[in-house]
């Protein structure tokens, strides 16, 4: 039997928080670094206790590790940002969603 854990349920609230609080160029691409790190943790945890496959979280390492280059990219632009800048950000939030959807998927679709 699969055992759930409460960490799991709070990515949702961490994902939906990322943009929009944050407003300098700076500061958005901290909080979505942060969050990267939060769901990179959050999904090894859900690994350790078999909610997620070994396929899976090879899966999740790719879009990892494609986020990180991609907010390592964006973090060149600062302290202006602009244009690439922003495209790079939504480049790693979507990796970010990819990463949330597997984590809905080992947490039952909550």
């Amino acid at each position: 039997m699969r055992r759930r854990t409460p960490p799991l349920a709070l990515l949702a609230v961490i994902l939906l928080s990322v943009g929009c609080a944050a407003k300098t160029p700076r500061a958005r691409w901290a909080q979505q670094r942060d969050t990267l790190t939060r769901v990179q943790d959050t999904i090894g945890v859900a690994h350790d206790f078999g909610l997620i496959d070994d396929r899976e979280i090879v899966k999740a390492g790719a879009w990892s590790q494609a986020a990180r280059r991609a907010l390592d990219d964006a973090e060149t632009r600062l302290p202006d940002g602009g244009a690439t800048f922003d495209m790079l950000l939504g480049i790693a939030g979507n990796y970010l969603e990819h990463m949330h959807a597997l984590e809905q998927s080992a947490n039952g679709g909550q």
